[in-house]
């Protein structure tokens, strides 16, 4: 869920959200160049959403997002181990498209009859969209965090947990 300050600002018009009625999203638009990725992590008026010529799409997808059953068995996923892909792109050209929110138990992953089209369409969406996670495959799919920063460095966890033991020293 979105954090939502006093000073918050609409996502869409810039004006202060607190003044009148507004929608919080959380992360769920990984892709920086998605049209959606406006939604990602933020808050906006009900009003800039109603209006907004995304407005249909991001409830369609967001209606989608607890749909978690396995592609391959098509049962629920309950507590089994499996990879959620997530909302992965708007773009209904992309070959990835048909893949947003798929969930693949992990059991299952191998068998699937269409695991090496998935894997190499992952993987290169990820080289190339900016997304700020990436992925692995050993041996089945996995989300693997990437915070990016604005000076083209990619900061772990480890970089940050490297940076708090110095600041820690240095005191």
């Amino acid at each position: 869920m979105v954090l939502v300050l006093p000073k918050s600002r609409c996502a869409i018009c810039s004006e202060p959200l607190h003044r009148e009625p507004y929608v919080g999203f959380g992360p769920f638009v990984p892709n920086r160049n998605d049209p959606v990725h406006v939604f990602h992590d933020a808050a906006v008026h009900a009003r800039c959403l109603a209006s907004h010529p995304l407005a249909s799409e991001v409830e369609r997808y967001l209606s989608h997002r607890d749909d978690k059953f396995c592609v391959v068995c098509g049962e629920l996923l309950g507590v089994a181990p499996a990879f959620f892909a997530g909302f992965l792109t708007s773009d209904k050209s992309d070959a990835l498209y048909e893949f947003n929110y798929a969930v693949v138990h992990d059991a299952h992953f191998e068998v699937w009859n269409r695991a090496t089209d998935f894997r190499l369409l992952l993987t290169e969406f990820v080289s190339r969209s900016g997304v700020t996670r990436g992925i692995s495959f050993e041996p089945n799919p996995k989300w693997t965090t990437v915070v990016p920063t604005g000076i083209g460095r990619i900061w772990r966890p480890a970089d940050f947990a490297k940076r708090r033991e110095e600041a820690q020293r240095k005191k």
